[in-house]
């Protein structure tokens, strides 16, 4: 998650730097440790490693973690996305992007992701580790279930979101009189719109839903989701126009009650089960997506622009650490739960879960401000610069 690029960018382009941005970043790198630490105790699904006794704890802390960190960070890459492109060098900045997007992604995919899938492999294939490696098996699995990509599609999601903003710049750029009729679209739209999460929900939900049915139907392509890039290309877009339209950030991190009450009443419905059509029940469960996409992320959005615009060093050390601690993170966690499976500790899972989530950040923190950083080489690998 690399945002912290696109923050040195902007202050190349003499932009100020956004300390709540920066704040708000290290939360939700966070966020994502917590996320996937949480997956192997959760008492349903399955994940690259399970507990045999899960909480359902952890199901109500994984979804509710899930509900607002991904579209929030695609928000705030949208917006930075929006800033770098501000400037003359349009061209240069994809270059930059695509560069520090595809290198770590190429990189993990011939070294650190085979790894990771290996975990997975010996704990369904007992037996020596490296007879799976010879195994058409294992690398066809690696292929074909998408383990090549794993927690890494985001990256593949902004190198299309990046490409499409470029694409229609310069489109624009060579059509004057479509960019003057696009922005005075912009501009009509009803401010009650933007402000009230509900619309926008609902909006969104009208939109994807049916692209979403139709894109289910194109032939998959391992490790990457169609479905994913429709879902969460609002929130980019929305991010993306936050940036030129300058005062609407205020109106778009507003939250008003009734989209609060709106969230629960949708959650009450669902359920309920008084809904027997599917594609009711679908429409409703893509709908309360956005709705709590929207009304929680914004709500942390507005509390980080409130109470949390200030310098802080040790936010500002997490957010520059962020691409590493997301990339790293996830293996580490695949290990410290594998190796932690069947041990009783006073706690139970929570000291667990506690446990994988302070070591995997300790340590992947460290790895970036100790190691990589440092290093050339390793700082352009594994962050592409």
């Amino acid at each position: 998650m690399d945002l912290a690029t696109d923050a040195r960018d902007a202050r190349q382009t003499s932009s100020p730097r956004y300390d709540y941005m920066d704040s708000l970043r290290a939360v939700l790198i966070v966020g994502g440790i917590l996320f996937h630490a949480a997956l192997p105790y959760r008492a349903t699904g399955d994940w690259n490693v399970k507990e045999a006794h899960g909480s359902t704890a952890f199901d109500y802390l994984s979804a509710a973690l899930s509900a607002f960190r991904m579209p929030l960070f695609f928000f705030v890459a949208g917006y930075f996305c929006a800033m770098t492109f501000s400037s003359r060098h349009a061209t240069a900045n994809l270059r930059r992007r695509l560069r520090v997007f595809g290198i770590p992604l190429a990189v993990f995919i011939i070294t650190v992701q085979p790894l990771q899938h290996a975990l997975r492999w010996s704990a369904k294939h007992p037996g020596p580790l490296n007879a799976g490696f010879d195994a058409s098996g294992f690398w066809h699995s690696y292929v074909s279930t998408g383990s090549f990509i794993s927690h890494l599609w985001f990256l593949v999601n902004l190198i299309v979101y990046y490409c499409m903003a470029y694409a229609v710049l310069m489109l624009l750029a060579q059509r004057k009189t479509l960019q003057r009729r696009l922005e005075c679209g912009a501009m009509a739209l009803p401010i009650w719109l933007v402000r009230s999460k509900t619309m926008l929900a609902l909006v969104c939900a009208v939109l994807v839903f049916p692209a979403y049915g139709l894109l289910g139907r194109i032939p998959k392509v391992p490790g990457f989701s169609v479905e994913d890039l429709a879902l969460y290309l609002p929130f980019f877009l929305a991010g993306y126009f936050c940036y030129p339209a300058g005062g609407m950030m205020n109106e778009m991190s507003e939250v008003q009650a009734l989209d609060a009450v709106m969230l629960t009443a949708g959650i009450l419905l669902l359920l309920s089960s008084r809904m027997t059509s599917e594609a009711a029940v679908g429409f409703l469960s893509i709908w309360l997506f956005y709705q709590a996409a929207w009304t929680i992320g914004m709500l942390v959005l507005q509390a980080f622009r409130r109470w949390f615009d200030i310098a802080n060093p040790v936010m500002r050390a997490i957010s520059d650490a962020s691409y590493t601690i997301y990339l790293f993170h996830h293996v580490i966690v695949i290990l410290l739960a594998t190796l932690l499976v069947g041990i009783s500790l006073p706690g139970g899972l929570w000291a667990k879960y506690g446990f994988v989530v302070i070591v995997t950040f300790l340590a992947t923190f460290m790895l970036h401000h100790f190691v990589i950083r440092r290093h050339g080489t390793l700082s352009m690998l594994f962050n592409g610069r």
